[in-house]
């Protein structure tokens, strides 16, 4: 990310559709071993034994990883645009990351720009896979990433 940008970029790792169980504004992080995993094609709410770890730091590093290679896109930070972009994306069994898509999008590019930003700090297999009954499991997580101008 350049210096020059007015960003301040808040991460908030979420896992989709009822994962967490605190919101407040701002930073939120995932709680508890409930997430969606796919079971015979389908995703389904349910138990892990162990939920993705982020294999370079963790948590923290997966901040790091994305906040290296994200950036305000352009039109958006001319036009005034701030807001809150919703990723939604799935871990493999083997850490990798597939399927990703914008699911909230405040315009000007900042969509796009997120999805980039996600995709380039998971190249590869980025995370310990997901297990469910000591088998390795894919999961469907979410990412909220807010764009504000200073």
């Amino acid at each position: 990310m350049k210096h020059t940008l007015q960003l301040i970029i808040v991460f908030a790792i979420l896992l989709f559709t009822g994962c967490s169980k605190e919101e407040e504004p701002g930073v939120q992080a995932a709680e508890g071993p409930l997430c969606l995993v796919e079971i015979n094609g389908n995703f389904v709410e349910t138990e892990l034994d162990e939920m993705p770890v982020f294999l370079n730091g963790g948590e923290e590093g997966f901040y790091s990883a994305i906040l290296e290679v994200a950036h305000y896109p352009t039109d958006a930070r001319a036009a005034g645009i701030e807001g809150r972009c919703v990723l939604h994306y799935e871990i493999t069994e083997t850490g990798e990351v597939e399927n990703i898509e914008v699911v909230q999008d405040p315009g000007g590019g900042i969509g796009a720009s997120a999805k980039d930003a996600l995709a380039a700090a998971t190249a590869g297999p980025a995370f310990s896979p997901a297990m469910l009954n000591g088998a390795p499991v894919r999961v469907r997580k979410s990412l909220d990433i807010d764009y504000g101008l200073e």
